[in-house]
């Protein structure tokens, strides 16, 4: 399997319930995070394809606690890294790029995030 090509004829329905999966685990452990799933676009990349954009769902997501922009560095030094937009103050996944497994990850990285961002 080339994670390219999986990525870029991933469904916008599949892309959907991955995001809805990962607000409900967020509401189901009482995470506090404000999470709202949107319509948007993924952009292919790359040489060949620099302005081809792809429908998706993304989560916007605000923490009670701590802004976008010091959830967004903890989420790029987590182990493993893990990438998500930043933009209008919010953080953004889109999960078009998240295998299942990768998104169990995310939502464990979240279970952990107050007591690793306290200290």
């Amino acid at each position: 399997e080339i994670p390219t090509i999986r990525d870029i004829l991933e469904t916008k329905a599949a892309v959907k319930k991955k995001a809805e999966t990962f607000v409900k685990a967020m509401q189901d452990n009482h995470i506090p995070v404000q999470c709202e799933i949107r319509p948007d676009y993924s952009k292919v990349g790359g040489g060949t394809m620099p302005e081809v954009k792809l429908p998706t769902y993304v989560v916007k997501l605000h923490h009670e606690s701590f802004d976008c922009y010091r959830l967004s560095e903890w989420l790029r030094k987590h182990d493993p890294p893990i990438i998500a937009r930043t933009k209008s103050e919010a953080v953004h996944f889109d999960f078009r790029t998240v295998t299942d497994d990768e998104l169990q990850q995310v939502i464990n990285a979240f279970l952990h995030l107050d007591e690793s961002l306290e200290h």
